[in-house]
């Protein structure tokens, strides 16, 4: 669509006939969509209007197609985390030095609200997406150190809520996301910098939460980028630069 909404409808389609049949306009220019309970999802924005000091991030009604309900954050929302025990939190990456770091904000769907105090992990490096391992541990990419090459990245054990570096874990890449499926952990990794030469190919690390320890690497397409796991099909989908998607058993 053109003119003043452009970029902000997020449109939805009917995965039997792939035809669209509803439309929802948000605040701004829609980064991701993370489904809830109860027929809700939050949607994030890289973005904000360049005379606004703040960031939007919606709750959606999937129900009635409309916005239940707007929050505004100091910090990019790039995410929504969800420990073991079940809650929600609101992933904020502190782009503009506002919070001290990543910052967590708890999430009640029943109530479209959020819970408590924001909790900042205050780590000595700067990340835009994290992932519970477990309810008191917290898994992040940390970034070489100033000279190192890429291959220096590695994935920071934080405690949780203080953020306190318990130990890291070497990968191969920089690592761009991260999901928990049962007690293993599916971390993506690319350099950013895709080549036509299709011997390189993309790797995921496979970590055990318990141990921290990487039980193996799997070749995936180039590129690897985002991770999302399907309870219906049991599977877990990797999304490329080149337009291909891996598809990995978790079992």
């Amino acid at each position: 669509m053109g003119g003043y909404t452009s970029g902000k409808i997020i449109r939805m389609m009917n995965p039997a006939t792939g035809k669209m049949v509803d439309e929802i306009e948000v605040s701004y220019r829609p980064y991701f969509i993370y489904a809830l309970p109860g027929g809700q999802a939050i949607v994030g924005h890289t973005l904000r209007p360049w005379e606004e000091e703040v960031y939007a991030c919606e709750v959606l009604d999937m129900n009635s197609n409309t916005v239940a309900k707007t929050l505004y954050y100091k910090g990019i929302v790039l995410e929504v985390l969800h420990p073991p025990e079940g809650k929600f939190y609101i992933g904020i990456t502190d782009v503009d030095q506002k919070y001290g770091g990543y910052t967590l904000v708890e999430f009640d769907p029943q109530t479209n609200d959020t819970v408590g105090e924001p909790i900042t992990l205050r780590t000595d490096f700067m990340f835009e997406t994290a992932a519970f391992a477990t309810s008191s541990k917290i898994y992040a990419p940390k970034p070489p150190a100033e000279g190192e090459m890429s291959s220096g990245w590695t994935l920071a054990v934080l405690e949780f809520p203080s953020g306190n570096t318990l130990k890291t874990i070497p990968v191969s890449d920089w690592p761009h996301d991260i999901i928990v499926v049962g007690q293993k952990t599916y971390v993506t990794q690319f350099s950013g910098v895709p080549t036509l030469d299709p011997e390189n190919q993309g790797t995921i690390s496979v970590i055990d939460v318990n141990t921290d320890q990487v039980l193996k690497t799997l070749t995936v397409c180039t590129g690897p980028q985002h991770i999302a796991y399907s309870e219906s099909t049991g599977k877990i989908y990797v999304a490329c630069v080149k337009g291909k998607i891996s598809v990995i058993d978790p079992s």
